[in-house]
């Protein structure tokens, strides 16, 4: 710039080079809920990287930013099946009959966290041959 017949320099101001800051790991949070909702899942936790966050060229966080853990969700309710029929006991005497029993245990049901019970029958009963008879 010319004023008054001098000539005025304007000089640039100096740039300051900022200095780089690597980028720390903040705390990880607390483990969320369970993925499942009953038997096995999956829990998260994460954190970022921000404590502090890299700037001016500084390195970033190394790591992951999440973590995960293996969990339980309360037993699942589960009905109960029978187990195969036995096979037929000996024919009584008199009445001339013949028993066979079967179990509520394949698996057996949790009722009290809301599984079934077996339907129908545990025991069965037919009648003998002449021949089977005592």
């Amino acid at each position: 710039l010319l004023l008054s017949n001098q000539l005025l320099v304007i000089e640039p101001t100096p740039v300051i080079d900022p200095t780089p800051v690597d980028g720390k790991w903040s705390e990880w949070s607390s483990y969320g809920e369970c993925s499942a909702e009953c038997g096995w899942g999956i829990k998260l936790r994460e954190r970022l990287c921000n404590s502090p966050a890299s700037a001016n060229g500084g390195e970033e966080c190394d790591g992951f930013s999440t973590d995960q853990q293996k969990c339980r969700a309360p037993r699942c309710p589960n009905d109960g099946n029978w187990s195969v029929w036995n096979g037929w006991g000996k024919c009584s005497k008199g009445e001339c009959i013949k028993k066979r029993v079967r179990r509520c245990n394949d698996p057996k049901p949790n009722i009290n966290l809301g599984g079934l019970d077996c339907e129908g029958e545990g025991e069965e009963l037919a009648e003998c041959t002449l021949e089977e008879c005592p």
